[in-house]
């Protein structure tokens, strides 16, 4: 990336001939998230930094002007490079933030109250700025938070229903956000999934409902598990690495992960227990 400051703009950078190149030095963070092509993180000052590929997503773009009040529509970006200035946007190096979430294309920074500070990349229609989140999590292209009261929230990417909140979910206590999807559980135990799961069709999701009695959810890019209130499991979605066939002989497990071709759980024995791709 070319510049023509004397030193860098961004923390970890050092001046090299005609360059800034990141190299770490004499950077502290409290904080940081990947994305498909850089990770960002916060410094002690509590300014956002990130480094990544040369000339790409998350240094190459500001960040969206400040995230709307009630009578300001949210949602505008103006990405440019790295030291460039508009009457939008503002340069990476002049971001504060408490705490940064990232999508595959995407960043967003919070604030210490919680409440959404600014999105860079392209992340449109984020949500307003007098929303707190008690959690927030980035997919492919979208995001997916749970707000103080229960309610969620998303924002960015809708190709595959991704941000199409069911109108009926309330009193959501846990998130799973994938690629191109997302799984909530409810403080009565029932699941609610939205969006599409890579290379299948809304068919699965429909399984997710009838799940009434699950204690934690793994949403994966092409598949989701459950556990059950009987600490058993029960896995939906693609299948073609076998993902979703529950060994038999499992039993009851404490935590779950559901990837892209396989699933692991950690059984109630502390046994690790992995199915699918590595067909073990």
């Amino acid at each position: 990336l070319r510049v023509t400051q004397v030193t860098c703009p961004l923390a970890g950078y050092e001046r090299v001939s005609d360059f800034c190149l990141f190299t770490g030095k004499d950077l502290t963070l409290t904080t940081m998230t990947p994305s498909h092509s850089g990770i960002c993180g916060i410094t002690r000052a509590k300014v956002v930094t990130c480094w990544g590929k040369a000339g790409t997503f998350p240094v190459s773009f500001v960040g969206t002007a400040p995230v709307g009040n009630p009578s300001t529509p949210p949602g505008r970006f103006s990405p440019t490079v790295l030291n460039g200035l508009n009457s939008v946007g503002a340069p990476i190096a002049q971001m504060l933030g408490d705490f940064v979430i990232g999508s595959d294309h995407s960043m967003c920074s919070l604030d210490s109250s919680r409440k959404l500070n600014r999105c860079w990349g392209d992340s449109s229609s984020p949500p307003l700025a007098t929303d707190v989140f008690s959690s927030v999590q980035g997919g492919f292209s979208h995001y997916c938070g749970i707000t103080a009261d229960g309610s969620v929230k998303c924002w960015g990417e809708n190709g595959n229903g991704q941000t199409s909140i069911p109108a009926d979910l309330a009193d959501v206590k846990y998130m799973s956000v994938a690629s191109n999807s997302t799984c909530a559980l409810t403080g009565a135990n029932k699941l609610k999934c939205w969006g599409t799961h890579m290379g299948s069709s809304h068919q699965g999701f429909a399984q997710a409902g009838a799940v009434t009695d699950a204690i934690a959810v793994s949403n994966g890019p092409m598949h989701a598990c459950a556990i059950l209130n009987d600490k058993t499991v029960r896995c939906w979605g693609q299948n073609d690495y076998g993902q979703t066939n529950v060994p038999s002989e499992l039993g009851t497990v404490r935590n779950i992960l559901a990837t892209r071709f396989e699933t692991c759980v950690v059984t109630t024995s502390n046994a690790l227990r992995c199915w699918a791709q590595d067909n073990s």
